[in-house]
């Protein structure tokens, strides 16, 4: 009786385990084709893929209530950051309730609409779509979250993710040079000369490049225990093809975006982590945190007085 009780246990967590497998590719799948139209931006295309989280949250919360569990990582584990998030989704639906507040005039003023109907908000319609945006953020975070309990899985999933960031680098830098600086084989109608990849905005592009030149050197200082297995020779070309040539790409799209704060950001993250690394490693790998901090200083006082586009502006 015990035995078969256990089989069946081991069954349900198998498809439990397969169940996450699928949701955390999914969720991978939609960071990654998120920016592709226009960078998401358009209504149409951020109600989508709101459409697309939801449901993927509807099936887990399904697969929950089906297989009589809770979630892996409950969210009272986060509990200021949720009610912090809360408080704002709060606020958002206040602004949009008509409570018959009057504006103060000037306020009002600003508003194309003649009837506010009391609202607080002078944009009920971009007000909607912004607090739409932010449960899709936030639900996204929390199956991420479920989903990256199992260490494996987050890792893969965030090897998978930093590859892809490192693709639209690659698509950023054909787009300005081999096609013609063109967005999404169309001509741009702003920001010519910088790298944006498929967003419209060069400082959104520099977000997204900047998530990913802080994952590329998270990667590169990190421990894989399947190095254990690899010979010398056979780790340094993983770390070179999988870890450093793409942060190379990366960075460079970052560099040919002009954006300041990107790169600022950008630095400032992989800054941070090279100094940790410098306190928490040993070896070779505190060595080369030390080297890396040292020529991202040399790097930037040259580019600063090479009078760069970048450190022009």
């Amino acid at each position: 009786m015990a035995s078969r009780q256990h089989r069946v246990h081991r069954s349900s967590m198998s498809r439990r385990s397969k169940g996450h497998d699928y949701l955390g590719w999914a969720l991978v799948v939609t960071a990654l084709l998120a920016p592709l139209p226009m960078g998401g931006i358009r209504a149409f295309f951020f109600m989508l893929y709101a459409a697309v989280v939801a449901v993927l949250g509807l099936f887990y919360a399904v697969g929950l209530y089906r297989g009589h569990v809770r979630p892996r990582l409950p969210l009272s584990v986060f509990a200021v950051p949720v009610i912090l998030f809360c408080l704002v989704i709060v606020w958002m639906l206040i602004t949009l309730l008509p409570l018959g507040l009057a504006a103060a005039p000037e306020w009002a003023a600003l508003s194309t609409l003649a009837d506010l109907a009391g609202r607080i908000t002078i944009a009920p319609g971009a007000t909607f779509d912004m607090l739409v945006r932010y449960l899709t953020y936030g639900l996204f975070f929390v199956l991420a979250l479920q989903v990256a309990v199992e260490k494996k899985r987050a890792k893969t999933m965030f090897r998978v993710i930093y590859l892809g960031i490192a693709v639209h680098a690659l698509i950023a830098l054909a787009s300005l040079t081999f096609f013609g600086d063109v967005l999404l084989f169309l001509p741009k109608e702003a920001y010519v000369g910088d790298a944006t990849g498929t967003f419209v905005n060069r400082n959104s592009f520099a977000t997204f490049a900047a998530f990913g030149a802080i994952m590329g050197v998270a990667l590169i200082f990190g421990v894989d225990e399947d190095d254990v297995a690899r010979s010398r020779l056979s780790r340094i070309l993983v770390q070179l093809g999988f870890n450093v040539a793409p942060l190379a790409l990366i960075g460079l799209a970052l560099a040919f975006s002009h954006s300041r704060m990107g790169m600022f950001v950008a630095a400032l993250g992989a800054g941070l982590i090279a100094l940790i690394a410098v306190f928490r490693s040993s070896g070779a790998r505190r060595v080369l945190a030390g080297l890396l901090i040292i020529v991202g200083l040399v790097s930037g006082a040259v580019l600063a007085n090479t009078s760069g586009i970048l450190f022009e502006r």
